[in-house]
């Protein structure tokens, strides 16, 4: 996991403990889910980005004899997966709210 992985996971456990600390049991437990859901969805998101960006930077850096490739992986790759993680943490957070939801 990158360091960007490990820095989101402290963010989701830090805003888990200041909730439950601060807050009611059910608000505790609501953040528990969201953030959960969250952090998947942005390490998924990730994931899918990377799967769709490889063929396309491979397919840029074979004629240009592997310089493409580099600036392919700079670009698409950084575009899309900051594109892909901030989706995939907002749908990851919906989904761990209709979880809470379904479970409450």
């Amino acid at each position: 996991m990158s360091t960007g992985g490990w820095i989101g996971a402290g963010a989701s456990g830090l805003k888990v403990k200041e909730t439950c600390r601060a807050r009611t049991e059910e608000a505790c437990r609501k953040v528990k889910f969201t953030e959960a859901g969250k952090f998947s969805g942005n390490l998924g998101g990730g994931a899918v980005a990377g799967l769709l960006a490889s063929p396309v930077c491979v397919a840029i850096g074979i004629p240009t004899y592997g310089l493409g490739s580099v600036a392919c992986v700079l670009l698409v790759s950084g575009l899309g997966a900051a594109t892909f993680e901030t989706a995939g943490s907002d749908f990851g957070e919906f989904g761990g709210e209709l979880v809470y939801e379904v479970t409450k």
